[in-house]
């Protein structure tokens, strides 16, 4: 999403500094929420502070409510709606402050989907698979829509609820309301690629992927299960024990983590998915810290 929008930037389609406001008059407002003060480099860079609404607020948090709305159709329009019921974490980042506030919010990926539409008249799904699927030649990656089964073959996940005795599988399950915020089926092989793609340039001019790699500190939150991770437009990037940094982005649903590393040239790179999760944030912190030593290792040749 993040490289559809810079591609548009770079075609002068729009600005980074075009406001939410400018392409979708009055979606934002109301509750402290104000379109007219958020830009689109906010959004990609997570310094909107607009609201992050947890999907599992709609999906529950239970075992029997994933069971019960697991085929469930929620479209991303419902999901922004109810974001904006909920005050700002903190205002819009002003243009010249070097240490905005930040904090992840999807919200901001499905007001970019709507921009995308609103700027070429076509889906953000169109554009996505034209602009970067395609180009990449990601032969594994499709957005499914509604459609909750999986190409085979592929791997199950599994997660432990909070009040649950067990894991629930929760492989097959309907991901239309992710939308633009990562309703993308994807395979390890295309995650390579397209970060690889990415990094080395073959996705973007210059001047958009410098952009993407201009960085600001994360909230203590993410600190602490990321430590000393920066986010650019869509890019984190966290350093390395050997020196340097490594590049990626990370993925979480119920039942799965993805963790990536790149080297900032994109010839070293790391694709690692876990499945098996549960609620509890002792063994969470556990299990990120193992699998970022993992990459550490792997990308400073140890």
């Amino acid at each position: 999403m993040a490289a559809t929008v810079l591609h548009l930037a770079a075609e002068r389609r729009l600005s980074l500094d075009d406001t939410v406001e400018h392409w979708l008059p009055g979606r934002v407002q109301g509750n402290g929420n104000d379109g007219s003060r958020i830009t689109l480099r906010h959004l990609l860079q997570h310094t909107s502070g607009l609201y992050d609404y947890d999907s599992t607020e709609l999906t529950g948090k239970t075992a029997p409510d994933f069971e019960r709305h697991r085929f469930d159709h929620i479209s991303p329009e419902r999901i922004v709606t109810a974001a904006l019921r909920h005050a700002p974490d903190f205002p819009p980042a002003d243009p010249g402050d070097p240490e905005p506030r930040w904090s992840y919010s999807n919200t901001g990926y499905f007001l970019l989907g709507a921009v995308i539409e609103r700027v070429t008249g076509r889906p953000w799904a169109v554009e996505v698979h034209d602009r970067i699927v395609r180009r990449a030649g990601l032969r594994g990656t499709r957005i499914p829509g509604d459609d909750p089964h999986l190409p085979k073959p592929y791997a199950r996940t599994y997660h432990r609820f909070a009040g649950s005795g067990g894991y629930t599988d929760t492989t097959v399950r309907n991901m239309f309301w992710a939308g633009p915020a990562g309703a993308l089926v994807s395979t390890s092989r295309d995650l390579d690629r397209f970060f690889t793609a990415l990094l080395t340039g073959e996705l973007l001019p210059p001047r958009e992927l410098a952009a993407m790699r201009t960085t600001v500190p994360s909230n203590e939150e993410h600190q602490e299960f990321t430590p000393g991770m920066r986010y650019g437009l869509g890019l984190m990037r966290q350093p390395l024990s050997c020196g340097g940094s490594r590049w990626g982005h990370h993925g979480d649903l119920e039942g799965t983590f993805v963790r990536t590393g790149f080297s900032a040239d994109g010839r070293r790179s790391v694709v690692l998915t876990v499945n098996g999760r549960t609620t509890d944030d002792t063994r969470l912190l556990t299990t990120e810290k193992a699998m970022q030593g993992l990459i550490d290792r792997f990308l400073c040749r140890r």
